[in-house]
Protein backbone atom coordinates (compact mmCIF):
# COMPACT_ATOMS: atom_id res chain seq x y z
CA UNK A 1 0.00 0.00 0.00
CA UNK A 2 2.78 2.49 0.51
CA UNK A 3 4.80 1.17 -2.20
CA UNK A 4 1.38 2.63 -4.10
CA UNK A 5 0.63 5.60 -2.80
CA UNK A 6 4.59 6.19 -3.25
CA UNK A 7 4.22 5.45 -6.95
CA UNK A 8 0.72 7.89 -7.42
CA UNK A 9 2.85 10.24 -5.78
CA UNK A 10 5.73 10.44 -8.20
CA UNK A 11 3.35 10.00 -10.85
CA UNK A 12 1.53 12.68 -9.46
CA UNK A 13 4.74 14.72 -9.38
CA UNK A 14 5.32 13.73 -12.97
CA UNK A 15 2.50 15.30 -14.48
CA UNK A 16 2.32 18.09 -12.47
CA UNK A 17 5.87 18.86 -13.72
CA UNK A 18 5.16 18.24 -17.28
CA UNK A 19 1.94 20.82 -16.66
CA UNK A 20 4.33 23.29 -15.41
CA UNK A 21 7.05 22.72 -18.16
CA UNK A 22 4.05 22.75 -20.83
CA UNK A 23 2.50 26.10 -19.10
CA UNK A 24 6.32 27.45 -18.75
CA UNK A 25 6.89 26.81 -22.45
CA UNK A 26 4.06 28.23 -23.43
CA UNK A 27 4.71 31.36 -20.87
CA UNK A 28 7.77 31.66 -22.70
CA UNK A 29 6.88 31.53 -26.58
CA UNK A 30 4.56 34.13 -25.75
CA UNK A 31 6.94 36.19 -23.82
CA UNK A 32 9.37 35.70 -26.67
CA UNK A 33 6.49 37.17 -29.65
CA UNK A 34 5.57 39.97 -27.76
CA UNK A 35 9.62 40.95 -27.24
CA UNK A 36 9.73 40.28 -30.56
CA UNK A 37 6.74 42.56 -31.83
CA UNK A 38 8.12 45.33 -29.51
CA UNK A 39 11.38 45.22 -30.85
CA UNK A 40 9.86 45.06 -34.36
CA UNK A 41 7.84 47.97 -32.95
CA UNK A 42 10.78 49.91 -31.73
CA UNK A 43 13.65 49.51 -33.99
CA UNK A 44 12.43 51.91 -36.71
CA UNK A 45 11.89 54.93 -34.95
CA UNK A 46 15.04 54.08 -32.81
CA UNK A 47 17.17 53.62 -35.62
CA UNK A 48 16.23 57.17 -37.48
CA UNK A 49 17.06 58.63 -34.08
CA UNK A 50 20.85 57.11 -34.20
CA UNK A 51 21.23 57.68 -37.22
CA UNK A 52 19.81 61.34 -37.77
CA UNK A 53 21.28 62.67 -34.71
CA UNK A 54 24.92 62.07 -35.44
CA UNK A 55 24.55 63.87 -38.96
CA UNK A 56 22.92 66.79 -37.01
CA UNK A 57 26.16 66.96 -34.89
CA UNK A 58 28.53 66.65 -37.95
CA UNK A 59 26.37 69.49 -39.76
CA UNK A 60 28.72 72.89 -39.55
CA UNK A 61 27.49 76.09 -38.00
CA UNK A 62 27.70 79.48 -39.16
CA UNK A 63 31.25 79.88 -39.83
CA UNK A 64 31.79 83.56 -38.45
CA UNK A 65 35.26 83.81 -38.60
CA UNK A 66 34.92 83.04 -42.36
CA UNK A 67 32.66 85.64 -42.69
CA UNK A 68 34.99 88.13 -41.06
CA UNK A 69 37.93 87.60 -43.12
CA UNK A 70 35.25 87.81 -46.11
CA UNK A 71 34.52 91.29 -45.05
CA UNK A 72 37.95 92.27 -43.62
CA UNK A 73 39.61 91.45 -47.51
CA UNK A 74 40.06 93.95 -49.89
CA UNK A 75 37.15 92.99 -51.88
CA UNK A 76 34.70 95.41 -53.81
CA UNK A 77 31.00 95.53 -52.26
CA UNK A 78 29.38 93.58 -54.69
CA UNK A 79 32.20 90.67 -53.99
CA UNK A 80 31.53 90.82 -49.88
CA UNK A 81 27.67 90.85 -50.53
CA UNK A 82 28.25 88.06 -53.20
CA UNK A 83 30.13 85.79 -50.84
CA UNK A 84 28.43 85.98 -47.76
CA UNK A 85 25.46 85.92 -49.79
CA UNK A 86 26.85 82.13 -50.78
CA UNK A 87 28.17 81.59 -46.91
CA UNK A 88 24.39 82.63 -45.87
CA UNK A 89 23.01 79.68 -48.47
CA UNK A 90 25.28 77.25 -47.15
CA UNK A 91 23.91 77.60 -43.80
CA UNK A 92 20.22 77.77 -44.24
CA UNK A 93 20.56 74.70 -46.41
CA UNK A 94 22.45 73.35 -43.40
CA UNK A 95 20.02 74.49 -40.71
CA UNK A 96 17.03 73.12 -42.66
CA UNK A 97 19.01 70.08 -43.22
CA UNK A 98 19.35 70.02 -38.89
CA UNK A 99 15.53 70.64 -38.41
CA UNK A 100 14.29 67.89 -40.57
CA UNK A 101 16.89 65.32 -38.57
CA UNK A 102 15.76 66.99 -35.61
CA UNK A 103 12.20 66.55 -36.79
CA UNK A 104 12.56 62.83 -37.84
CA UNK A 105 14.30 62.55 -34.44
CA UNK A 106 11.49 63.62 -32.13
CA UNK A 107 8.77 62.05 -34.39
CA UNK A 108 10.94 58.59 -33.58
CA UNK A 109 11.05 59.57 -29.92
CA UNK A 110 7.40 60.50 -29.73
CA UNK A 111 6.56 57.32 -31.64
CA UNK A 112 8.77 54.45 -29.12
CA UNK A 113 7.15 56.39 -26.18
CA UNK A 114 3.21 56.06 -27.21
CA UNK A 115 4.67 52.49 -27.71
CA UNK A 116 5.66 52.71 -24.28
CA UNK A 117 2.72 53.86 -22.91
CA UNK A 118 0.77 51.09 -24.48
CA UNK A 119 2.43 48.16 -23.04
CA UNK A 120 2.16 50.01 -19.84
CA UNK A 121 -1.41 49.95 -20.99
CA UNK A 122 -1.05 46.49 -21.57
CA UNK A 123 0.61 45.98 -18.54
CA UNK A 124 -1.80 47.61 -16.21
CA UNK A 125 -4.60 45.54 -17.63
CA UNK A 126 -2.88 41.97 -17.64
CA UNK A 127 -2.58 43.01 -13.49
CA UNK A 128 -6.49 44.27 -13.23
CA UNK A 129 -7.13 40.65 -14.90
CA UNK A 130 -4.61 38.87 -12.19
CA UNK A 131 -6.19 40.53 -9.29
CA UNK A 132 -9.41 40.10 -10.25
CA UNK A 133 -9.19 36.43 -10.61
CA UNK A 134 -6.62 35.70 -7.81
CA UNK A 135 -9.68 37.85 -5.60
CA UNK A 136 -12.49 35.34 -6.93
Amino acid sequence: MKDSMLTKNREYDSVKLDKDMFLNSDRNQSLASLAGEIIHLIASPMCAISSGLPLVKNLKPFDFKEARDIINNDLTKEEVIEKISSLMDKWERSEEKRQQLLDLAIKGGDKCSNIIEGIRGFIREVRQVQNTVSAA
